[in-house]
């Protein structure tokens, strides 16, 4: 991977963050400034439900064959 300079000092940053157990006191600082709602688009299916969805497969597949 590469970034240019902005964005690999953005990571080291955040890395230093976590690292150092200062992530939550430095989100309550920066969290209102870097948080916005997202909404995903309509023809996303979620990954929890389609995993359960998969797994019962899975099951329904091993006792009935």
């Amino acid at each position: 991977m590469c970034w240019k300079e902005q964005g690999g000092l953005a990571i080291l940053t955040f890395y230093a963050l976590l690292q150092s157990n200062l992530f939550d006191c430095a989100w309550e600082m920066l969290g209102t400034v870097y948080c916005a709602a997202v909404q995903p688009p309509k023809n996303v299916i979620p990954f929890f439900l389609e995993s359960i969805k998969i797994r019962q497969w899975l099951i329904y597949i091993s006792f009935n064959f």
